[in-house]
Order: C-alpha cells, then sequence, then structure tokens
C-alpha cells in the first residue's frame, strides 16, 4: 500500500434477492461482485439504486432467452419491485 494511504474498510450486502451478486460499499461506491469472483468489481456505482439496478438488468439477461420488449420490461420491473420490497420498512 501506498505510503499516507489508509486501508478501504468495505461493508458487503448480501441478499438471496442478489444471488449470485452481492454489493460491497465504501466511502466512494458501491461495487457490483459476482460471488464466483469476489476479487474483481463488475461494475461501480455512486448509488445503491445504481447498483439495484445494474444486478437487476444482469440477472434479467443471464437467461439468454427471446424475450418481446414487453417481457423484457416486465421481468426487470418485477426484478427491481423484489428489491424495494425487501427493504421497505
Amino acid at each position: 500500500m501506498a505510503k499516507g494511504r489508509t486501508k478501504k474498510i468495505y461493508t458487503s450486502i448480501k441478499d438471496e434477492l442478489l444471488n449470485p451478486y452481492f454489493i460491497k460499499v465504501d466511502d466512494d461506491n458501491f461495487t457490483v461482485v459476482n460471488e464466483s469472483n469476489e476479487d474483481n468489481g463488475l461494475y461501480f456505482c455512486t448509488t445503491l439504486s445504481s447498483a439495484l439496478d445494474r444486478i437487476a438488468k444482469m440477472k434479467v439477461n443471464s437467461k439468454g432467452d427471446t424475450k418481446s420488449l414487453r417481457e423484457y420490461v416486465n421481468e426487470y420491473n418485477e426484478m427491481l419491485n423484489q428489491f424495494k420490497e425487501s427493504i421497505t420498512v
């Protein structure tokens, strides 16, 4: 580590809704990480909502099938709604 720099401290957000991804949070960003390769961040986001948006897109796209526009948008919105419902108190 460079002289004068302090080691970053991360908080990890892990939830079965996010699997196989999780989010590492530090003072600067929200890093989307795949559990199979925890050393490399996939996306660096400035907000939690943008990290969740990125995970929703990856989960919808991970099936590799063909969808109509309506099916894609519905599945994507359903995923985001699940995320929102899980944090609603």
